[in-house]
């Protein structure tokens, strides 16, 4: 064979190989993987987009919370702020209407002692009459004659034991009465604004500290 012939065919092979491998390329099961491949890119580019998204939305939402909470925080503060200036006018003028009505500390002291000796009066009547009213009435009830005597005695044994502690109970009382008059005195002797706010049953402190 002659040389020009072998270069013919030669020439002829390698087009054929590169026009079957160009039709390999445009083959439709090689467009299909390519395309599917940029579908996956392109879906995996958008999940990104969507994480960064979402990222950004949840700092948007803890920024919104927090000025918020900020704003809920500054409009209890002016509240509290207007609530507490409201209690001082309203204890100023209270405190200037007593002094107006006791004239003096003295005066005051003994509006003290007045209301300490009344209300004595009335723990007094109210611990000795009723479980002795209750103790007769008992006594001279039919049922009461009725029981044995011992059972006479158990019953009369237990009214004592609460007479005993009302008694306990009565002088606790007086006694947290009489310590009005003696804290008062300690202090001073001056009525003002902590002294109002006892009379009142205010917390001096909620107000002015």
């Amino acid at each position: 064979m002659s040389s020009s012939k072998v270069i013919k065919q030669t020439i002829t092979s390698s087009n054929s190989n590169k026009k079957y491998q160009s039709n390999i390329l445009k083959s439709p099961a090689n467009i299909k993987v390519d395309e599917s491949a940029l579908l996956s890119f392109k879906i995996t580019k958008l999940n990104n987009k969507i994480k960064t998204l979402n990222k950004n939305i949840s700092s948007i939402k803890q920024c919104k919370n927090a000025l918020e909470k900020d704003f809920e925080d500054s409009k209890l503060l002016l509240l509290t702020e207007k609530w507490n200036s409201i209690c001082k006018q309203s204890l100023n003028h209270l405190y200037n209407t007593f002094m107006i009505k006791y004239k003096s500390n003295d005066g005051y002291l003994q509006e003290l002692e007045n209301e300490v000796k009344f209300e004595k009066e009335k723990i007094k009547y109210q611990c000795d009459c009723s479980l002795e009213d209750e103790w007769e009435d008992i006594q001279t009830s039919k049922d009461f004659q009725l029981l044995d005597d011992w059972q006479q005695r158990e019953l009369e044994n237990n009214f004592k034991e609460r007479l005993e502690k009302n008694q306990q109970f009565m002088n606790k009382e007086l006694n947290k009465l009489d310590k009005k008059i003696e804290d008062f005195k300690q202090n001073g002797g001056e009525f003002d604004l902590k002294e109002l706010c006892k009379k009142l049953q205010v917390d001096y402190n909620l107000i002015y500290t």
